[in-house]
């Protein structure tokens, strides 16, 4: 099958199908990059739809600070009570996003309320 968009040919597979209906016309790669484009050039209007969605908000330092603890060793037990077992990190400062606290869940929570 021939995409619309850039007149590639390919196999089925390499467009989206949704049941009930024809296959697509434009290949996945194709509608993948318009979408993107689109979001991109729309990015606050998407960000404000997804805020009244309830998604996160936006924060480029959370982000970045969340992606560089998931690197990291973790340690065998809470840094504040001395549990052992299962702990997350904490950033007291997300714009240090390697200053982790490596809490348990109880010792986390409470530090947020």
């Amino acid at each position: 099958m021939e995409c619309n968009k850039c007149g590639a040919e390919k196999p089925l597979t390499e467009y989206y199908h949704f049941r009930g209906k024809p296959h697509g016309k434009v290949c996945k790669p194709c509608t993948r990059a318009r979408i993107t484009n689109e979001r991109n050039e729309n990015i606050e209007k998407h960000r404000e739809r997804d805020r009244k969605r309830g998604y996160r908000e936006y924060d480029v330092n959370k982000t970045k600070a969340r992606q560089a603890v998931r690197r990291l060793a973790r340690p065998e037990g809470c840094s504040h009570c001395g549990t052992p077992g299962k702990v997350e990190g904490h950033h007291p400062d997300y714009d240090q996003h390697l200053s982790v606290v490596w809490l348990c869940k109880p010792c986390h929570t409470a530090v947020h309320f």
